[in-house]
């Protein structure tokens, strides 16, 4: 059986709980599926509210800034602007940006 958690532990020591939907067992102590389910949703909303649609070749960029913005919702809006200055690399022009996936 796959578990889709298993990729996001390859690699890494983390501990990780899970409960038992299927006994009917939604929350154990701070154990619960809330947060993955609230940020589904938040990716879901900007799919369709802003983009509309994802292409393959820049999901990895959509999913990066609904990561970004959710892991740094408790932060003030200054501090979110001065946390995604000091992660740029560099400038992106439009040629990069259409270019072929397959370059």
């Amino acid at each position: 059986m796959f578990h889709g958690s298993s990729i996001l532990h390859s690699g890494f020591q983390i501990n990780h709980d899970t409960v038992k939907h299927m006994i009917k067992e939604y929350v154990r102590g701070d154990v619960h599926t809330n947060t993955i389910e609230n940020f589904w949703s938040v990716l879901k909303r900007q799919i369709y509210g802003t983009h509309h649609q994802v292409s393959r070749k820049h999901i990895q960029k959509y999913l990066d800034e609904v990561s970004f913005k959710y892991s740094t919702r408790k932060n003030t809006e200054q501090e979110r602007f001065d946390k995604a200055l000091s992660l740029c690399s560099g400038r992106l022009k439009y040629p990069q940006l259409i270019q072929d996936i397959k370059k």
